[in-house]
């Protein structure tokens, strides 16, 4: 945002300040959002090459099955599908709090799409359920992959040996995250 706050005129800048933090994965959902915010055409190009960067997306496919606990029998059940599409963004290496090195990662969500799938209570409205239980869902959702995120996930390496932090490179390529570093061997190092 910086960035484009010096390319742009203020008033276009203006009209970005809903763009901030958003992930989109296509070129056309970039330029779908700059027309309803009414930026001007002129200015898309410099906006996607400002704000373009390599980045992990990561997919799931999620099912859910709400069961009615009650004397009913059998009980009563709501499904429902998730296909939720998340950025990765702010990928460090870290040590979790049994000291495993990890990934860790934030994420910005880029897409859900809620599917009512089958209910056994007859004439459920499932599509008006859809919509208001996955605003409520998505909020846990979201801080259960943020605090995944926070604790990262574990580093493969070979028993006895771990990589050192101090002058690794991350980045990303194509289906999977770069780890350039030294690897020290365990019974080398030094504990007070």
């Amino acid at each position: 945002m910086t960035l484009l706050q010096s390319q742009l005129p203020a008033d276009v800048y203006q009209l970005l300040q809903a763009i901030a933090g958003n992930a989109y994965l296509t070129q056309a959902a970039v330029e779908a959002f700059l027309t309803s915010a009414t930026v001007p055409t002129q200015y898309f190009s410099t906006i996607e090459t400002a704000a373009k960067i390599a980045a992990m997306a990561s997919t799931q496919d999620i099912s859910y099955t709400l069961t009615i606990q009650n004397s009913a029998n059998p009980q009563p059940n709501i499904t429902f599908s998730v296909k939720r599409t998340d950025v990765l963004t702010d990928l460090a290496l870290g040590i979790s709090s049994n000291n495993t090195q990890t990934l860790q990662f934030g994420f910005a969500n880029a897409e859900n799409t809620i599917t009512y799938d089958s209910s056994s209570i007859p004439g459920f409205n499932g599509p008006i359920f859809e919509a208001i239980v996955w605003v409520i869902a998505e909020g846990l959702y979201a801080q259960n992959l943020a605090d995944l995120g926070k604790t990262g996930v574990p580093l493969p390496i070979m028993q006895d040996f771990q990589f050192d932090f101090g002058n690794a490179e991350l980045s990303i390529q194509t289906g999977y995250v770069s780890i350039l570093a030294d690897v020290v061997y365990k019974s080398n190092l030094v504990t007070h």
